[in-house]
């Protein structure tokens, strides 16, 4: 119980830190980027694509959900803020210790990542890169999945996505 206690306390104080230091970041727009206005419409293009893949295998689309969507952009803007690209920040901290730590409540969830430069960061792209990959495929065509926040960060030249699914 005292084990248990403890960990469920370095889960939110990592998952605070985590939070802590991405409020202070601003991103700014990469010259040379996209056709895209905004990361906020590249989000939305991908989860577009991401539903199509998974109309074709016969699930059902991912609704958008902001609080998946915060915890995706916190993500991807701690990897840019930091320089790493890992599903484990260099604190030791995960997706799920952020969901945690935001009181998000699933049964399962996935988290994909992305890397690339914004010559080539277009939606199709991304999920292509993502259906290429056996596990990455795994986690956007699951059944149970009904949830999906995507983040999106331009940071020197390159692009990071984030994808967050839960039931």
């Amino acid at each position: 119980m005292a084990k248990t206690k403890y960990f469920q306390i370095v889960s939110l104080f990592l998952a605070a830190a985590v939070i802590t230091s991405i409020l202070f970041i601003s991103p700014g727009k990469v010259s040379g980027e996209s056709a895209y206005s905004s990361n906020q419409d590249v989000e939305s293009a991908i989860l577009q694509v991401v539903n199509q893949n998974r109309s074709n295998a016969h699930r059902g689309s991912l609704i958008q959900s902001n609080s998946l969507t915060e915890v995706a952009r916190i993500r991807s803007q701690d990897m840019a803020k930091k320089g790493y690209f890992s599903h484990r920040t260099p604190e030791g901290a995960t997706v799920f210790d952020i969901m945690n730590g935001m009181n998000i409540i699933y049964m399962k969830a996935s988290e994909n990542l992305w890397l690339g430069t914004l010559e080539i960061a277009n939606a199709q792209t991304v999920v292509d890169s993502w259906m290429r990959s056996r596990s990455h495929k795994k986690s956007i065509l699951k059944k149970c999945y009904t949830q999906a926040g995507i983040g999106v960060i331009d940071s020197n030249g390159n692009r990071i996505v984030t994808i967050v699914l839960t039931n």
